[in-house]
């Protein structure tokens, strides 16, 4: 019955999609209640220090976002992330979210499951999100210290973890592979599987974005051991069934975004910007100011403008490419030229998948 509901379901979210789609209905949001975190992880594209947030701009608050919330309603966003940062980290949250839950939207939560008081377990037992994604960095207080730089908070993970977990909602587990857990890979996995959650990875990390600043080039995975991961992950596969994956996914080149972004999805970010996706820092509109509507409408209009680099779109290697146009523009801060990273992955990749024409 249960796989049953979820397939059910999922066959009604498709149908809302392509209909929003064929309307251009921002049927996905995002907020980002905050650009602050409780840890300290070394790759992180978008974590700011209050002193870098000041001179930027003011957080929204309280009323800002549930004002927000309202014209995103009315507008018809019916599925809403809610993220960060660290969203439990504001002192008004439980306001915030309860607020949103109200207005009838399917409230989905990103959070690094540290901070759930007794207070914030109540709350979600009283109004449980329709989903969780929890950021686990490693499955031991050793690997959380080298990522997070606080050992102590794997326990508290792992609590938060298993708080979400008897919600009975759908819980996924997170991780963003470096250097710095890449070890902890099978590990995580297992956890994965012994809780009873789903398991996603991202091991193509992103450089910082929007005035942040991280460490991601020298803790990020090369091409080389990203294939070696790839390869261990796929281990079972056969050669064919490799090469399938490895194209079987949209690629940089062609026009506007290959995603959601713009068409049916967006972000509000911290500062009170609608974006296409939390990569981009242009363009953006400011739907307190302009309204939500005519916001809504810019960022639609601007973002199926917005192309890949010209080498890209002309890049025979394109299907091979990871590098999305939110992820080109983190890397350069401009789309007029391809991401020196993300090609050097595609171009590993490419040449694995096709060992006889590099021995020819």
């Amino acid at each position: 019955m249960r796989a049953a509901f979820y397939d059910d379901w999922a066959a009604l979210k498709d149908k809302l999609s392509a209909a929003a789609l064929d309307q251009g209905v921002p049927l996905f949001g995002t907020f980002e209640l905050t650009p602050f975190c409780n840890l300290g992880c070394k790759m992180c594209y978008m974590r700011l220090s209050k002193e870098e947030a000041a001179a930027i701009s003011r957080p929204l608050s309280c009323n800002d976002w549930l004002a927000l919330g309202e014209a995103a309603q009315k507008s018809g966003t019916l599925f809403l992330l809610l993220t960060g940062g660290e969203a439990m980290l504001r002192p008004d949250f439980p306001e915030i979210y309860e607020g949103l839950s109200r207005m009838g939207f399917l409230i989905k939560l990103y959070t690094n499951a540290t901070l759930v008081t007794p207070a914030l377990q109540a709350l979600f037992r009283r109004i449980p999100p329709s989903a969780v994604g929890i950021s686990i960095y490693g499955a031991s207080p050793e690997t959380y210290e080298r990522v997070t730089g606080q050992k102590e908070a794997y326990e508290k993970a792992m609590q938060g973890l298993d708080f979400f977990l008897s919600l009975s909602i759908p819980v996924q587990i997170r991780t963003t592979i470096s250097k710095l857990n890449v070890s902890d890979f099978d590990a995580l996995c297992a956890m994965a599987t012994e809780k009873g959650a789903d398991f996603v990875y991202c091991s193509v990390l992103s450089a910082a974005v929007r005035g942040a600043k991280s460490d991601v080039a020298s803790v990020r995975l090369a091409p080389k051991e990203l294939l070696a991961l790839r390869a261990h992950v796929n281990r079972d596969l056969s050669p064919e069934t490799l090469r399938h994956i490895a194209e079987d996914k949209d690629a940089c080149a062609g026009e506007a975004f290959s995603c959601t972004a713009g068409k049916t999805s967006y972000v509000i970010t911290w500062e009170g910007r609608m974006r296409p996706c939390l990569l981009f820092d242009r363009p953006y509109a400011e739907p307190l100011l302009c309204g939500f509507s005519a916001a809504w409408d810019a960022i639609k209009n601007a973002a199926n403008k917005i192309t890949a680099p010209p080498d890209c779109r002309a890049c025979k290697k394109s299907a091979y490419c990871t590098a999305c146009l939110g992820a080109i523009q983190a890397e350069n801060r401009h789309l007029d030229e391809p991401s020196a990273y993300h090609c050097a992955w595609g171009e590993c990749l490419y040449d694995a998948m096709h060992p006889k024409e590099e021995e020819a």
